[in-house]
């Protein structure tokens, strides 16, 4: 008796008893992604300062009103899209179109841009830890030497004192007079 039930608990592919169900074509949710190394963002997310940017803003002895004098110029990569803002305040944003990388120790992030558009790539070369050379930046015509600067969050907390440069800035402009004006 224990022998009949083999065939039955073993899988009966004749009746198709114990068959795995079909999941489809091999190669079912395969995404070629031959010519586009998106891998390589992953090494770049995050924000890049410039190495002037990160002088000024190493320094821990900065007040409030000198630390919020001007937003910080900075390149952020995230996975699927790439801001920078220029030491003039302009912003450019783009999402990211294709990245190619490995010829020469560069990573190429192709952006999704006009024509006519100031962001069309950026160029990352000698990728090293924390720090890169970062060409075609709207806000430069040459390469620039860029870092992470993980330091940032820790001395924005330790010179703003937990408050936003909104708040700072609206402190320290002209005071309010509480008392109502009268013709």
């Amino acid at each position: 008796m224990p022998f009949a039930l083999a065939p039955v608990l073993s899988g009966c592919p004749e009746l198709g008893i114990g068959k795995a169900p079909d999941a489809g074509p091999p190669n079912f949710g395969f995404i070629d992604v031959r010519g586009n190394d998106r891998a390589y963002v992953n090494n770049l997310v995050g924000r890049w300062f410039t190495e002037a940017e990160i002088q000024r803003l190493d320094d821990d002895s900065l007040t409030p009103e000198e630390w919020c004098s001007r937003e910080p110029s900075y390149v952020l990569v995230l996975l699927d899209s790439v801001t920078v803002r220029c030491d003039n305040q302009e912003v450019y944003s783009a999402g990211i179109s294709r990245v190619s990388g490995g010829e020469g120790g560069k990573i190429r992030i192709i952006l999704r841009a006009k024509d006519d558009s100031k962001l069309r790539q950026l160029v990352f070369r000698d990728v090293l830890g924390t720090r890169a050379l970062i060409s075609g930046s709207p806000c430069f015509d040459r390469e620039m030497a860029y870092a992470r600067f993980p330091r940032i969050e820790i001395l924005r907390r330790q010179i703003l004192d937990g408050s936003s440069c909104a708040q700072v800035q609206r402190l320290s402009g002209p005071a309010l007079d509480p008392r109502p004006s009268t013709p």
